[in-house]
């Protein structure tokens, strides 16, 4: 008994257009979405201060990140005119190094 053979239906670049057409949906309904949906952590309703925005102000100028890293006796921290230059002591200039001519390469070495 021979089976007999059915037509394939589309192809290839029938299923690449209808993949393009679902993802390019797909894609519209998220975007949709994500525009209808309210923003959390959003208080419309709450207004700041000058008292307010000064007490940040100093507390973000007294803020060290690396406050955990310290340990329990805590770092001892820098004063605020420091450098931050480590080695060098102050007033010192470090050597320069000698300067030395080098003669350029180029066509202007070449001799046709």
């Amino acid at each position: 008994m021979r089976k007999q053979r059915q037509a394939q239906r589309g192809g290839t670049f029938l299923g690449i257009v209808i993949g393009v057409v679902l993802g390019l949906g797909v894609a519209l309904a998220v975007a949709v979405y994500v525009t209808k949906v309210p923003v959390p952590f959003l208080n419309r309703n709450a207004g700041r201060n000058a008292d307010q925005d000064a007490a940040e102000a100093q507390k973000n100028r007294d803020w060290n990140p690396n406050s955990a890293l310290a340990g329990k006796n805590g770092a001892v921290r820098p004063p605020p005119g420091a450098s931050g230059t480590v080695g060098a002591a102050a007033g010192v200039t470090p050597p320069q190094p000698a300067s030395t001519a080098v003669a350029p390469v180029g066509l202007s070495l070449i001799h046709i």
